[in-house]
């Protein structure tokens, strides 16, 4: 099981964590928004590899590091 914890992020990260936060969440949006379009449309349900690879591809538009990409793939 996973879990959550919340810790407290210095005032002055806030602007920047609430920054990556709202990337990662156009991302994952974007993302799935995309699946259940090729779904609808195609009929083409993607393979986690396939996912995985449409991530990196919508993460060039955003800045973010590697590893904040990777966390954002396996939410």
């Amino acid at each position: 099981m996973d879990k959550t914890y919340i810790i407290p992020v210095p005032q002055k990260q806030q602007s920047q964590a609430r920054n990556l936060s709202r990337y990662s969440v156009r991302i994952y949006s974007r993302m799935v928004s995309t699946i259940f379009k090729l779904n609808q449309n195609k009929d083409i349900w993607l393979s986690k590899n396939n996912m995985e690879k449409l991530i990196r591809l919508y993460s060039d538009d955003f800045p973010l590091h590697s590893q904040s990409i990777q966390g954002t793939e396996n939410s």
